[in-house]
């Protein structure tokens, strides 16, 4: 069984480390997952606190009446034409970017409009903030591939799982479906399924997941019918054991190896995907950030706004390569004569 604490999982991750190139892009990776998941803290059109009157105030996490600060509204506080003339004694400590994600910038004169001072990365065809909508949409695509992994890796192992260890006939009919349901065009499907129904994120993901499971199937239905016949597992039989006990307790967490080894470019796959499909108009549904729809306004603005395709397109490629930096690392740390003789060739 594949313990954390154990040697082995010690010496591989020790390997990891070793190989600098994907132990950096791991490091990258997180930094912008870490930056993207704090969004809120960091892009944002509402101070992260303010002082004022003796009394502290968290505009970021609940919405306040201008009539708090001073302002004769009822309606939620105009927090930029606040601090463009604020009252005596008030205080407040802004975000970095301080754009929300769906905010035009009203001091440009046409959209979209180049980088400057105030957007760094230049704003979209409605006036906002690319470098917002990059780091929202770069959460979006982290949180999207994360479920999309989760999901696809769940049923995947379990449906390879139950056909490598059951074998015979379980095998030989699980195999006919599943070369049938590869055989379906999951790209039109998606595309149909998104034109009739317009799914939300949850729903998205779910769809994309029931087409992303077959890879892992695969790798899981054949470290099955190679573990079973291991003499531990023979063992288990000889005691007793119960068959899904023997193939939860033994036989799949011995045979992920190879799955492990798959997993990041399953998130670079599924960030591909995601980014397709927004780029087509069959994803997150606006005004959700995402890279696919910067990149179709790239598209459409490719003579006059370069930095609509050039910044989104870096993006993209930055993170899908970072994944299959690690990816690499990770299949060579799972490399057997790699981890066995603790050798391997450091990049």
């Amino acid at each position: 069984m594949i313990k954390l604490n154990s040697d082995i999982s010690k010496r591989r991750f020790a390997k990891f480390r070793r190989i600098k190139r994907s132990w950096y892009a791991l490091i990258i990776l997180v930094v912008f997952t870490i930056i993207s998941l704090a969004a809120d803290f960091i892009a944002n059109n509402k101070p992260l606190i303010i002082y004022f009157k003796g009394n502290i105030y968290f505009p970021v996490f609940k919405m306040y009446p201008a009539t708090v600060f001073g302002q004769d509204s009822i309606l939620e506080t105009d927090y930029k034409l606040l601090l463009k003339n604020p009252p005596e004694k008030l205080r407040a400590l802004t975000p970095l970017l301080f754009w929300g994600n769906n905010e035009s910038n009203p001091a440009v004169y046409r959209y979209p409009s180049p980088p400057s001072r105030d957007n760094p990365l230049g704003t979209d065809k409605s006036g906002r903030d690319v470098l917002t909508r990059l780091i929202y949409g770069f959460r979006v695509s982290m949180l999207f591939t994360f479920f999309n992994c989760v999901l696809a890796l769940g049923i995947g192992i379990l449906i390879g799982g139950l056909q490598g260890y059951y074998g015979g006939i379980a095998d030989i009919a699980g195999q006919r479906c599943i070369e049938i349901w590869s055989a379906v065009p999951y790209l039109f499907v998606l595309l149909l399924l998104g034109s009739i129904f317009h799914p939300g994120f949850f729903i998205l993901t779910l769809m994309c997941a029931l087409f992303s499971w077959i890879g892992p199937s695969y790798y899981v239905r054949a470290e099955c019918l190679r573990v079973r016949k291991e003499d531990y597992v023979l063992a288990a039989r000889a005691l007793g054991a119960g068959r899904l006990y023997i193939l939860f307790r033994h036989v799949l967490p011995n045979s992920l190896t190879s799955v492990i080894s798959f997993t990041p470019f399953i998130l670079a796959g599924g960030i591909s995907l995601l980014s397709m499909l927004d780029f087509l108009g069959f994803g997150v549904q606006p005004p959700t950030p995402s890279i696919g729809e910067l990149l179709h306004q790239g598209k459409e603005y490719w003579d006059s706004a370069w930095w609509l395709a050039l910044f989104p397109f870096l993006a993209l490629f930055l993170v899908t390569l970072l994944l299959n930096f690690i990816g690499e690392g990770i299949r060579d740390v799972y490399n057997p004569r790699n981890v066995m003789t603790g050798k391997g060739k450091e990049k």
